[in-house]
């Protein structure tokens, strides 16, 4: 561990919901850091996040990468069901490539809100809405047996596929 990442964690420890925005003054580095003449960054966007928000920021902040990938495993699963939503499955797959891409580099850079990850969290959750409009649409004409099991009232698709 880095002794940036050491500031961070020491940070962490004493306020569970983080330093806020703040923890760049010179008195917040005074007061947490083994050697406040010696500044130093965190050089990870988890101890990053860790300093700025805590420990239930973090949770927060791997929760929405931990769902986006969920998200995007769903997209690859649903869309081969329909011809004209085929286009998701490689968008999803390479969104996928691209988190881990993030999310292995971010350990060493501090890029914790680097626009561009945000911006496929977003993509990924537009296309999933899509991808259930239709399904809605094709199971309500009734004319495809593959759209039919996929239901959003009640069930969810893996327990009906489990039934079968």
């Amino acid at each position: 561990m880095s002794r940036g990442s050491v500031i961070l964690n020491n940070l962490a420890s004493d306020r569970w919901i983080g330093g806020g925005f703040r923890v760049d003054t010179h008195a917040e580095f005074e007061k947490y850091a083994p050697d406040p003449t010696n500044p130093l960054a965190a050089h990870s966007i988890y101890f990053q996040v860790l300093g700025e928000h805590g420990f239930f920021g973090l949770f927060l902040f791997l929760a929405i990468w931990g769902l986006t990938w969920l998200a995007a495993s769903d997209i690859r699963k649903r869309a081969p069901a329909l011809e004209d939503c085929a286009w998701m499955v490689p968008l999803a797959g390479m969104i996928q490539v691209s988190l881990v891409g993030y999310l292995v580099g971010g350990a060493f850079l501090s890029l914790a809100y680097f626009d561009v990850a945000f911006n496929m969290a977003v993509i990924i959750v537009l296309a999933r809405e899509l991808l259930r409009a239709r399904l809605k649409e094709e199971a309500a004409k009734g004319a495809s047996d593959i759209a039919g099991r996929f239901t959003y009232g009640g069930d969810d698709w893996a327990t009906q596929r489990r039934a079968q």
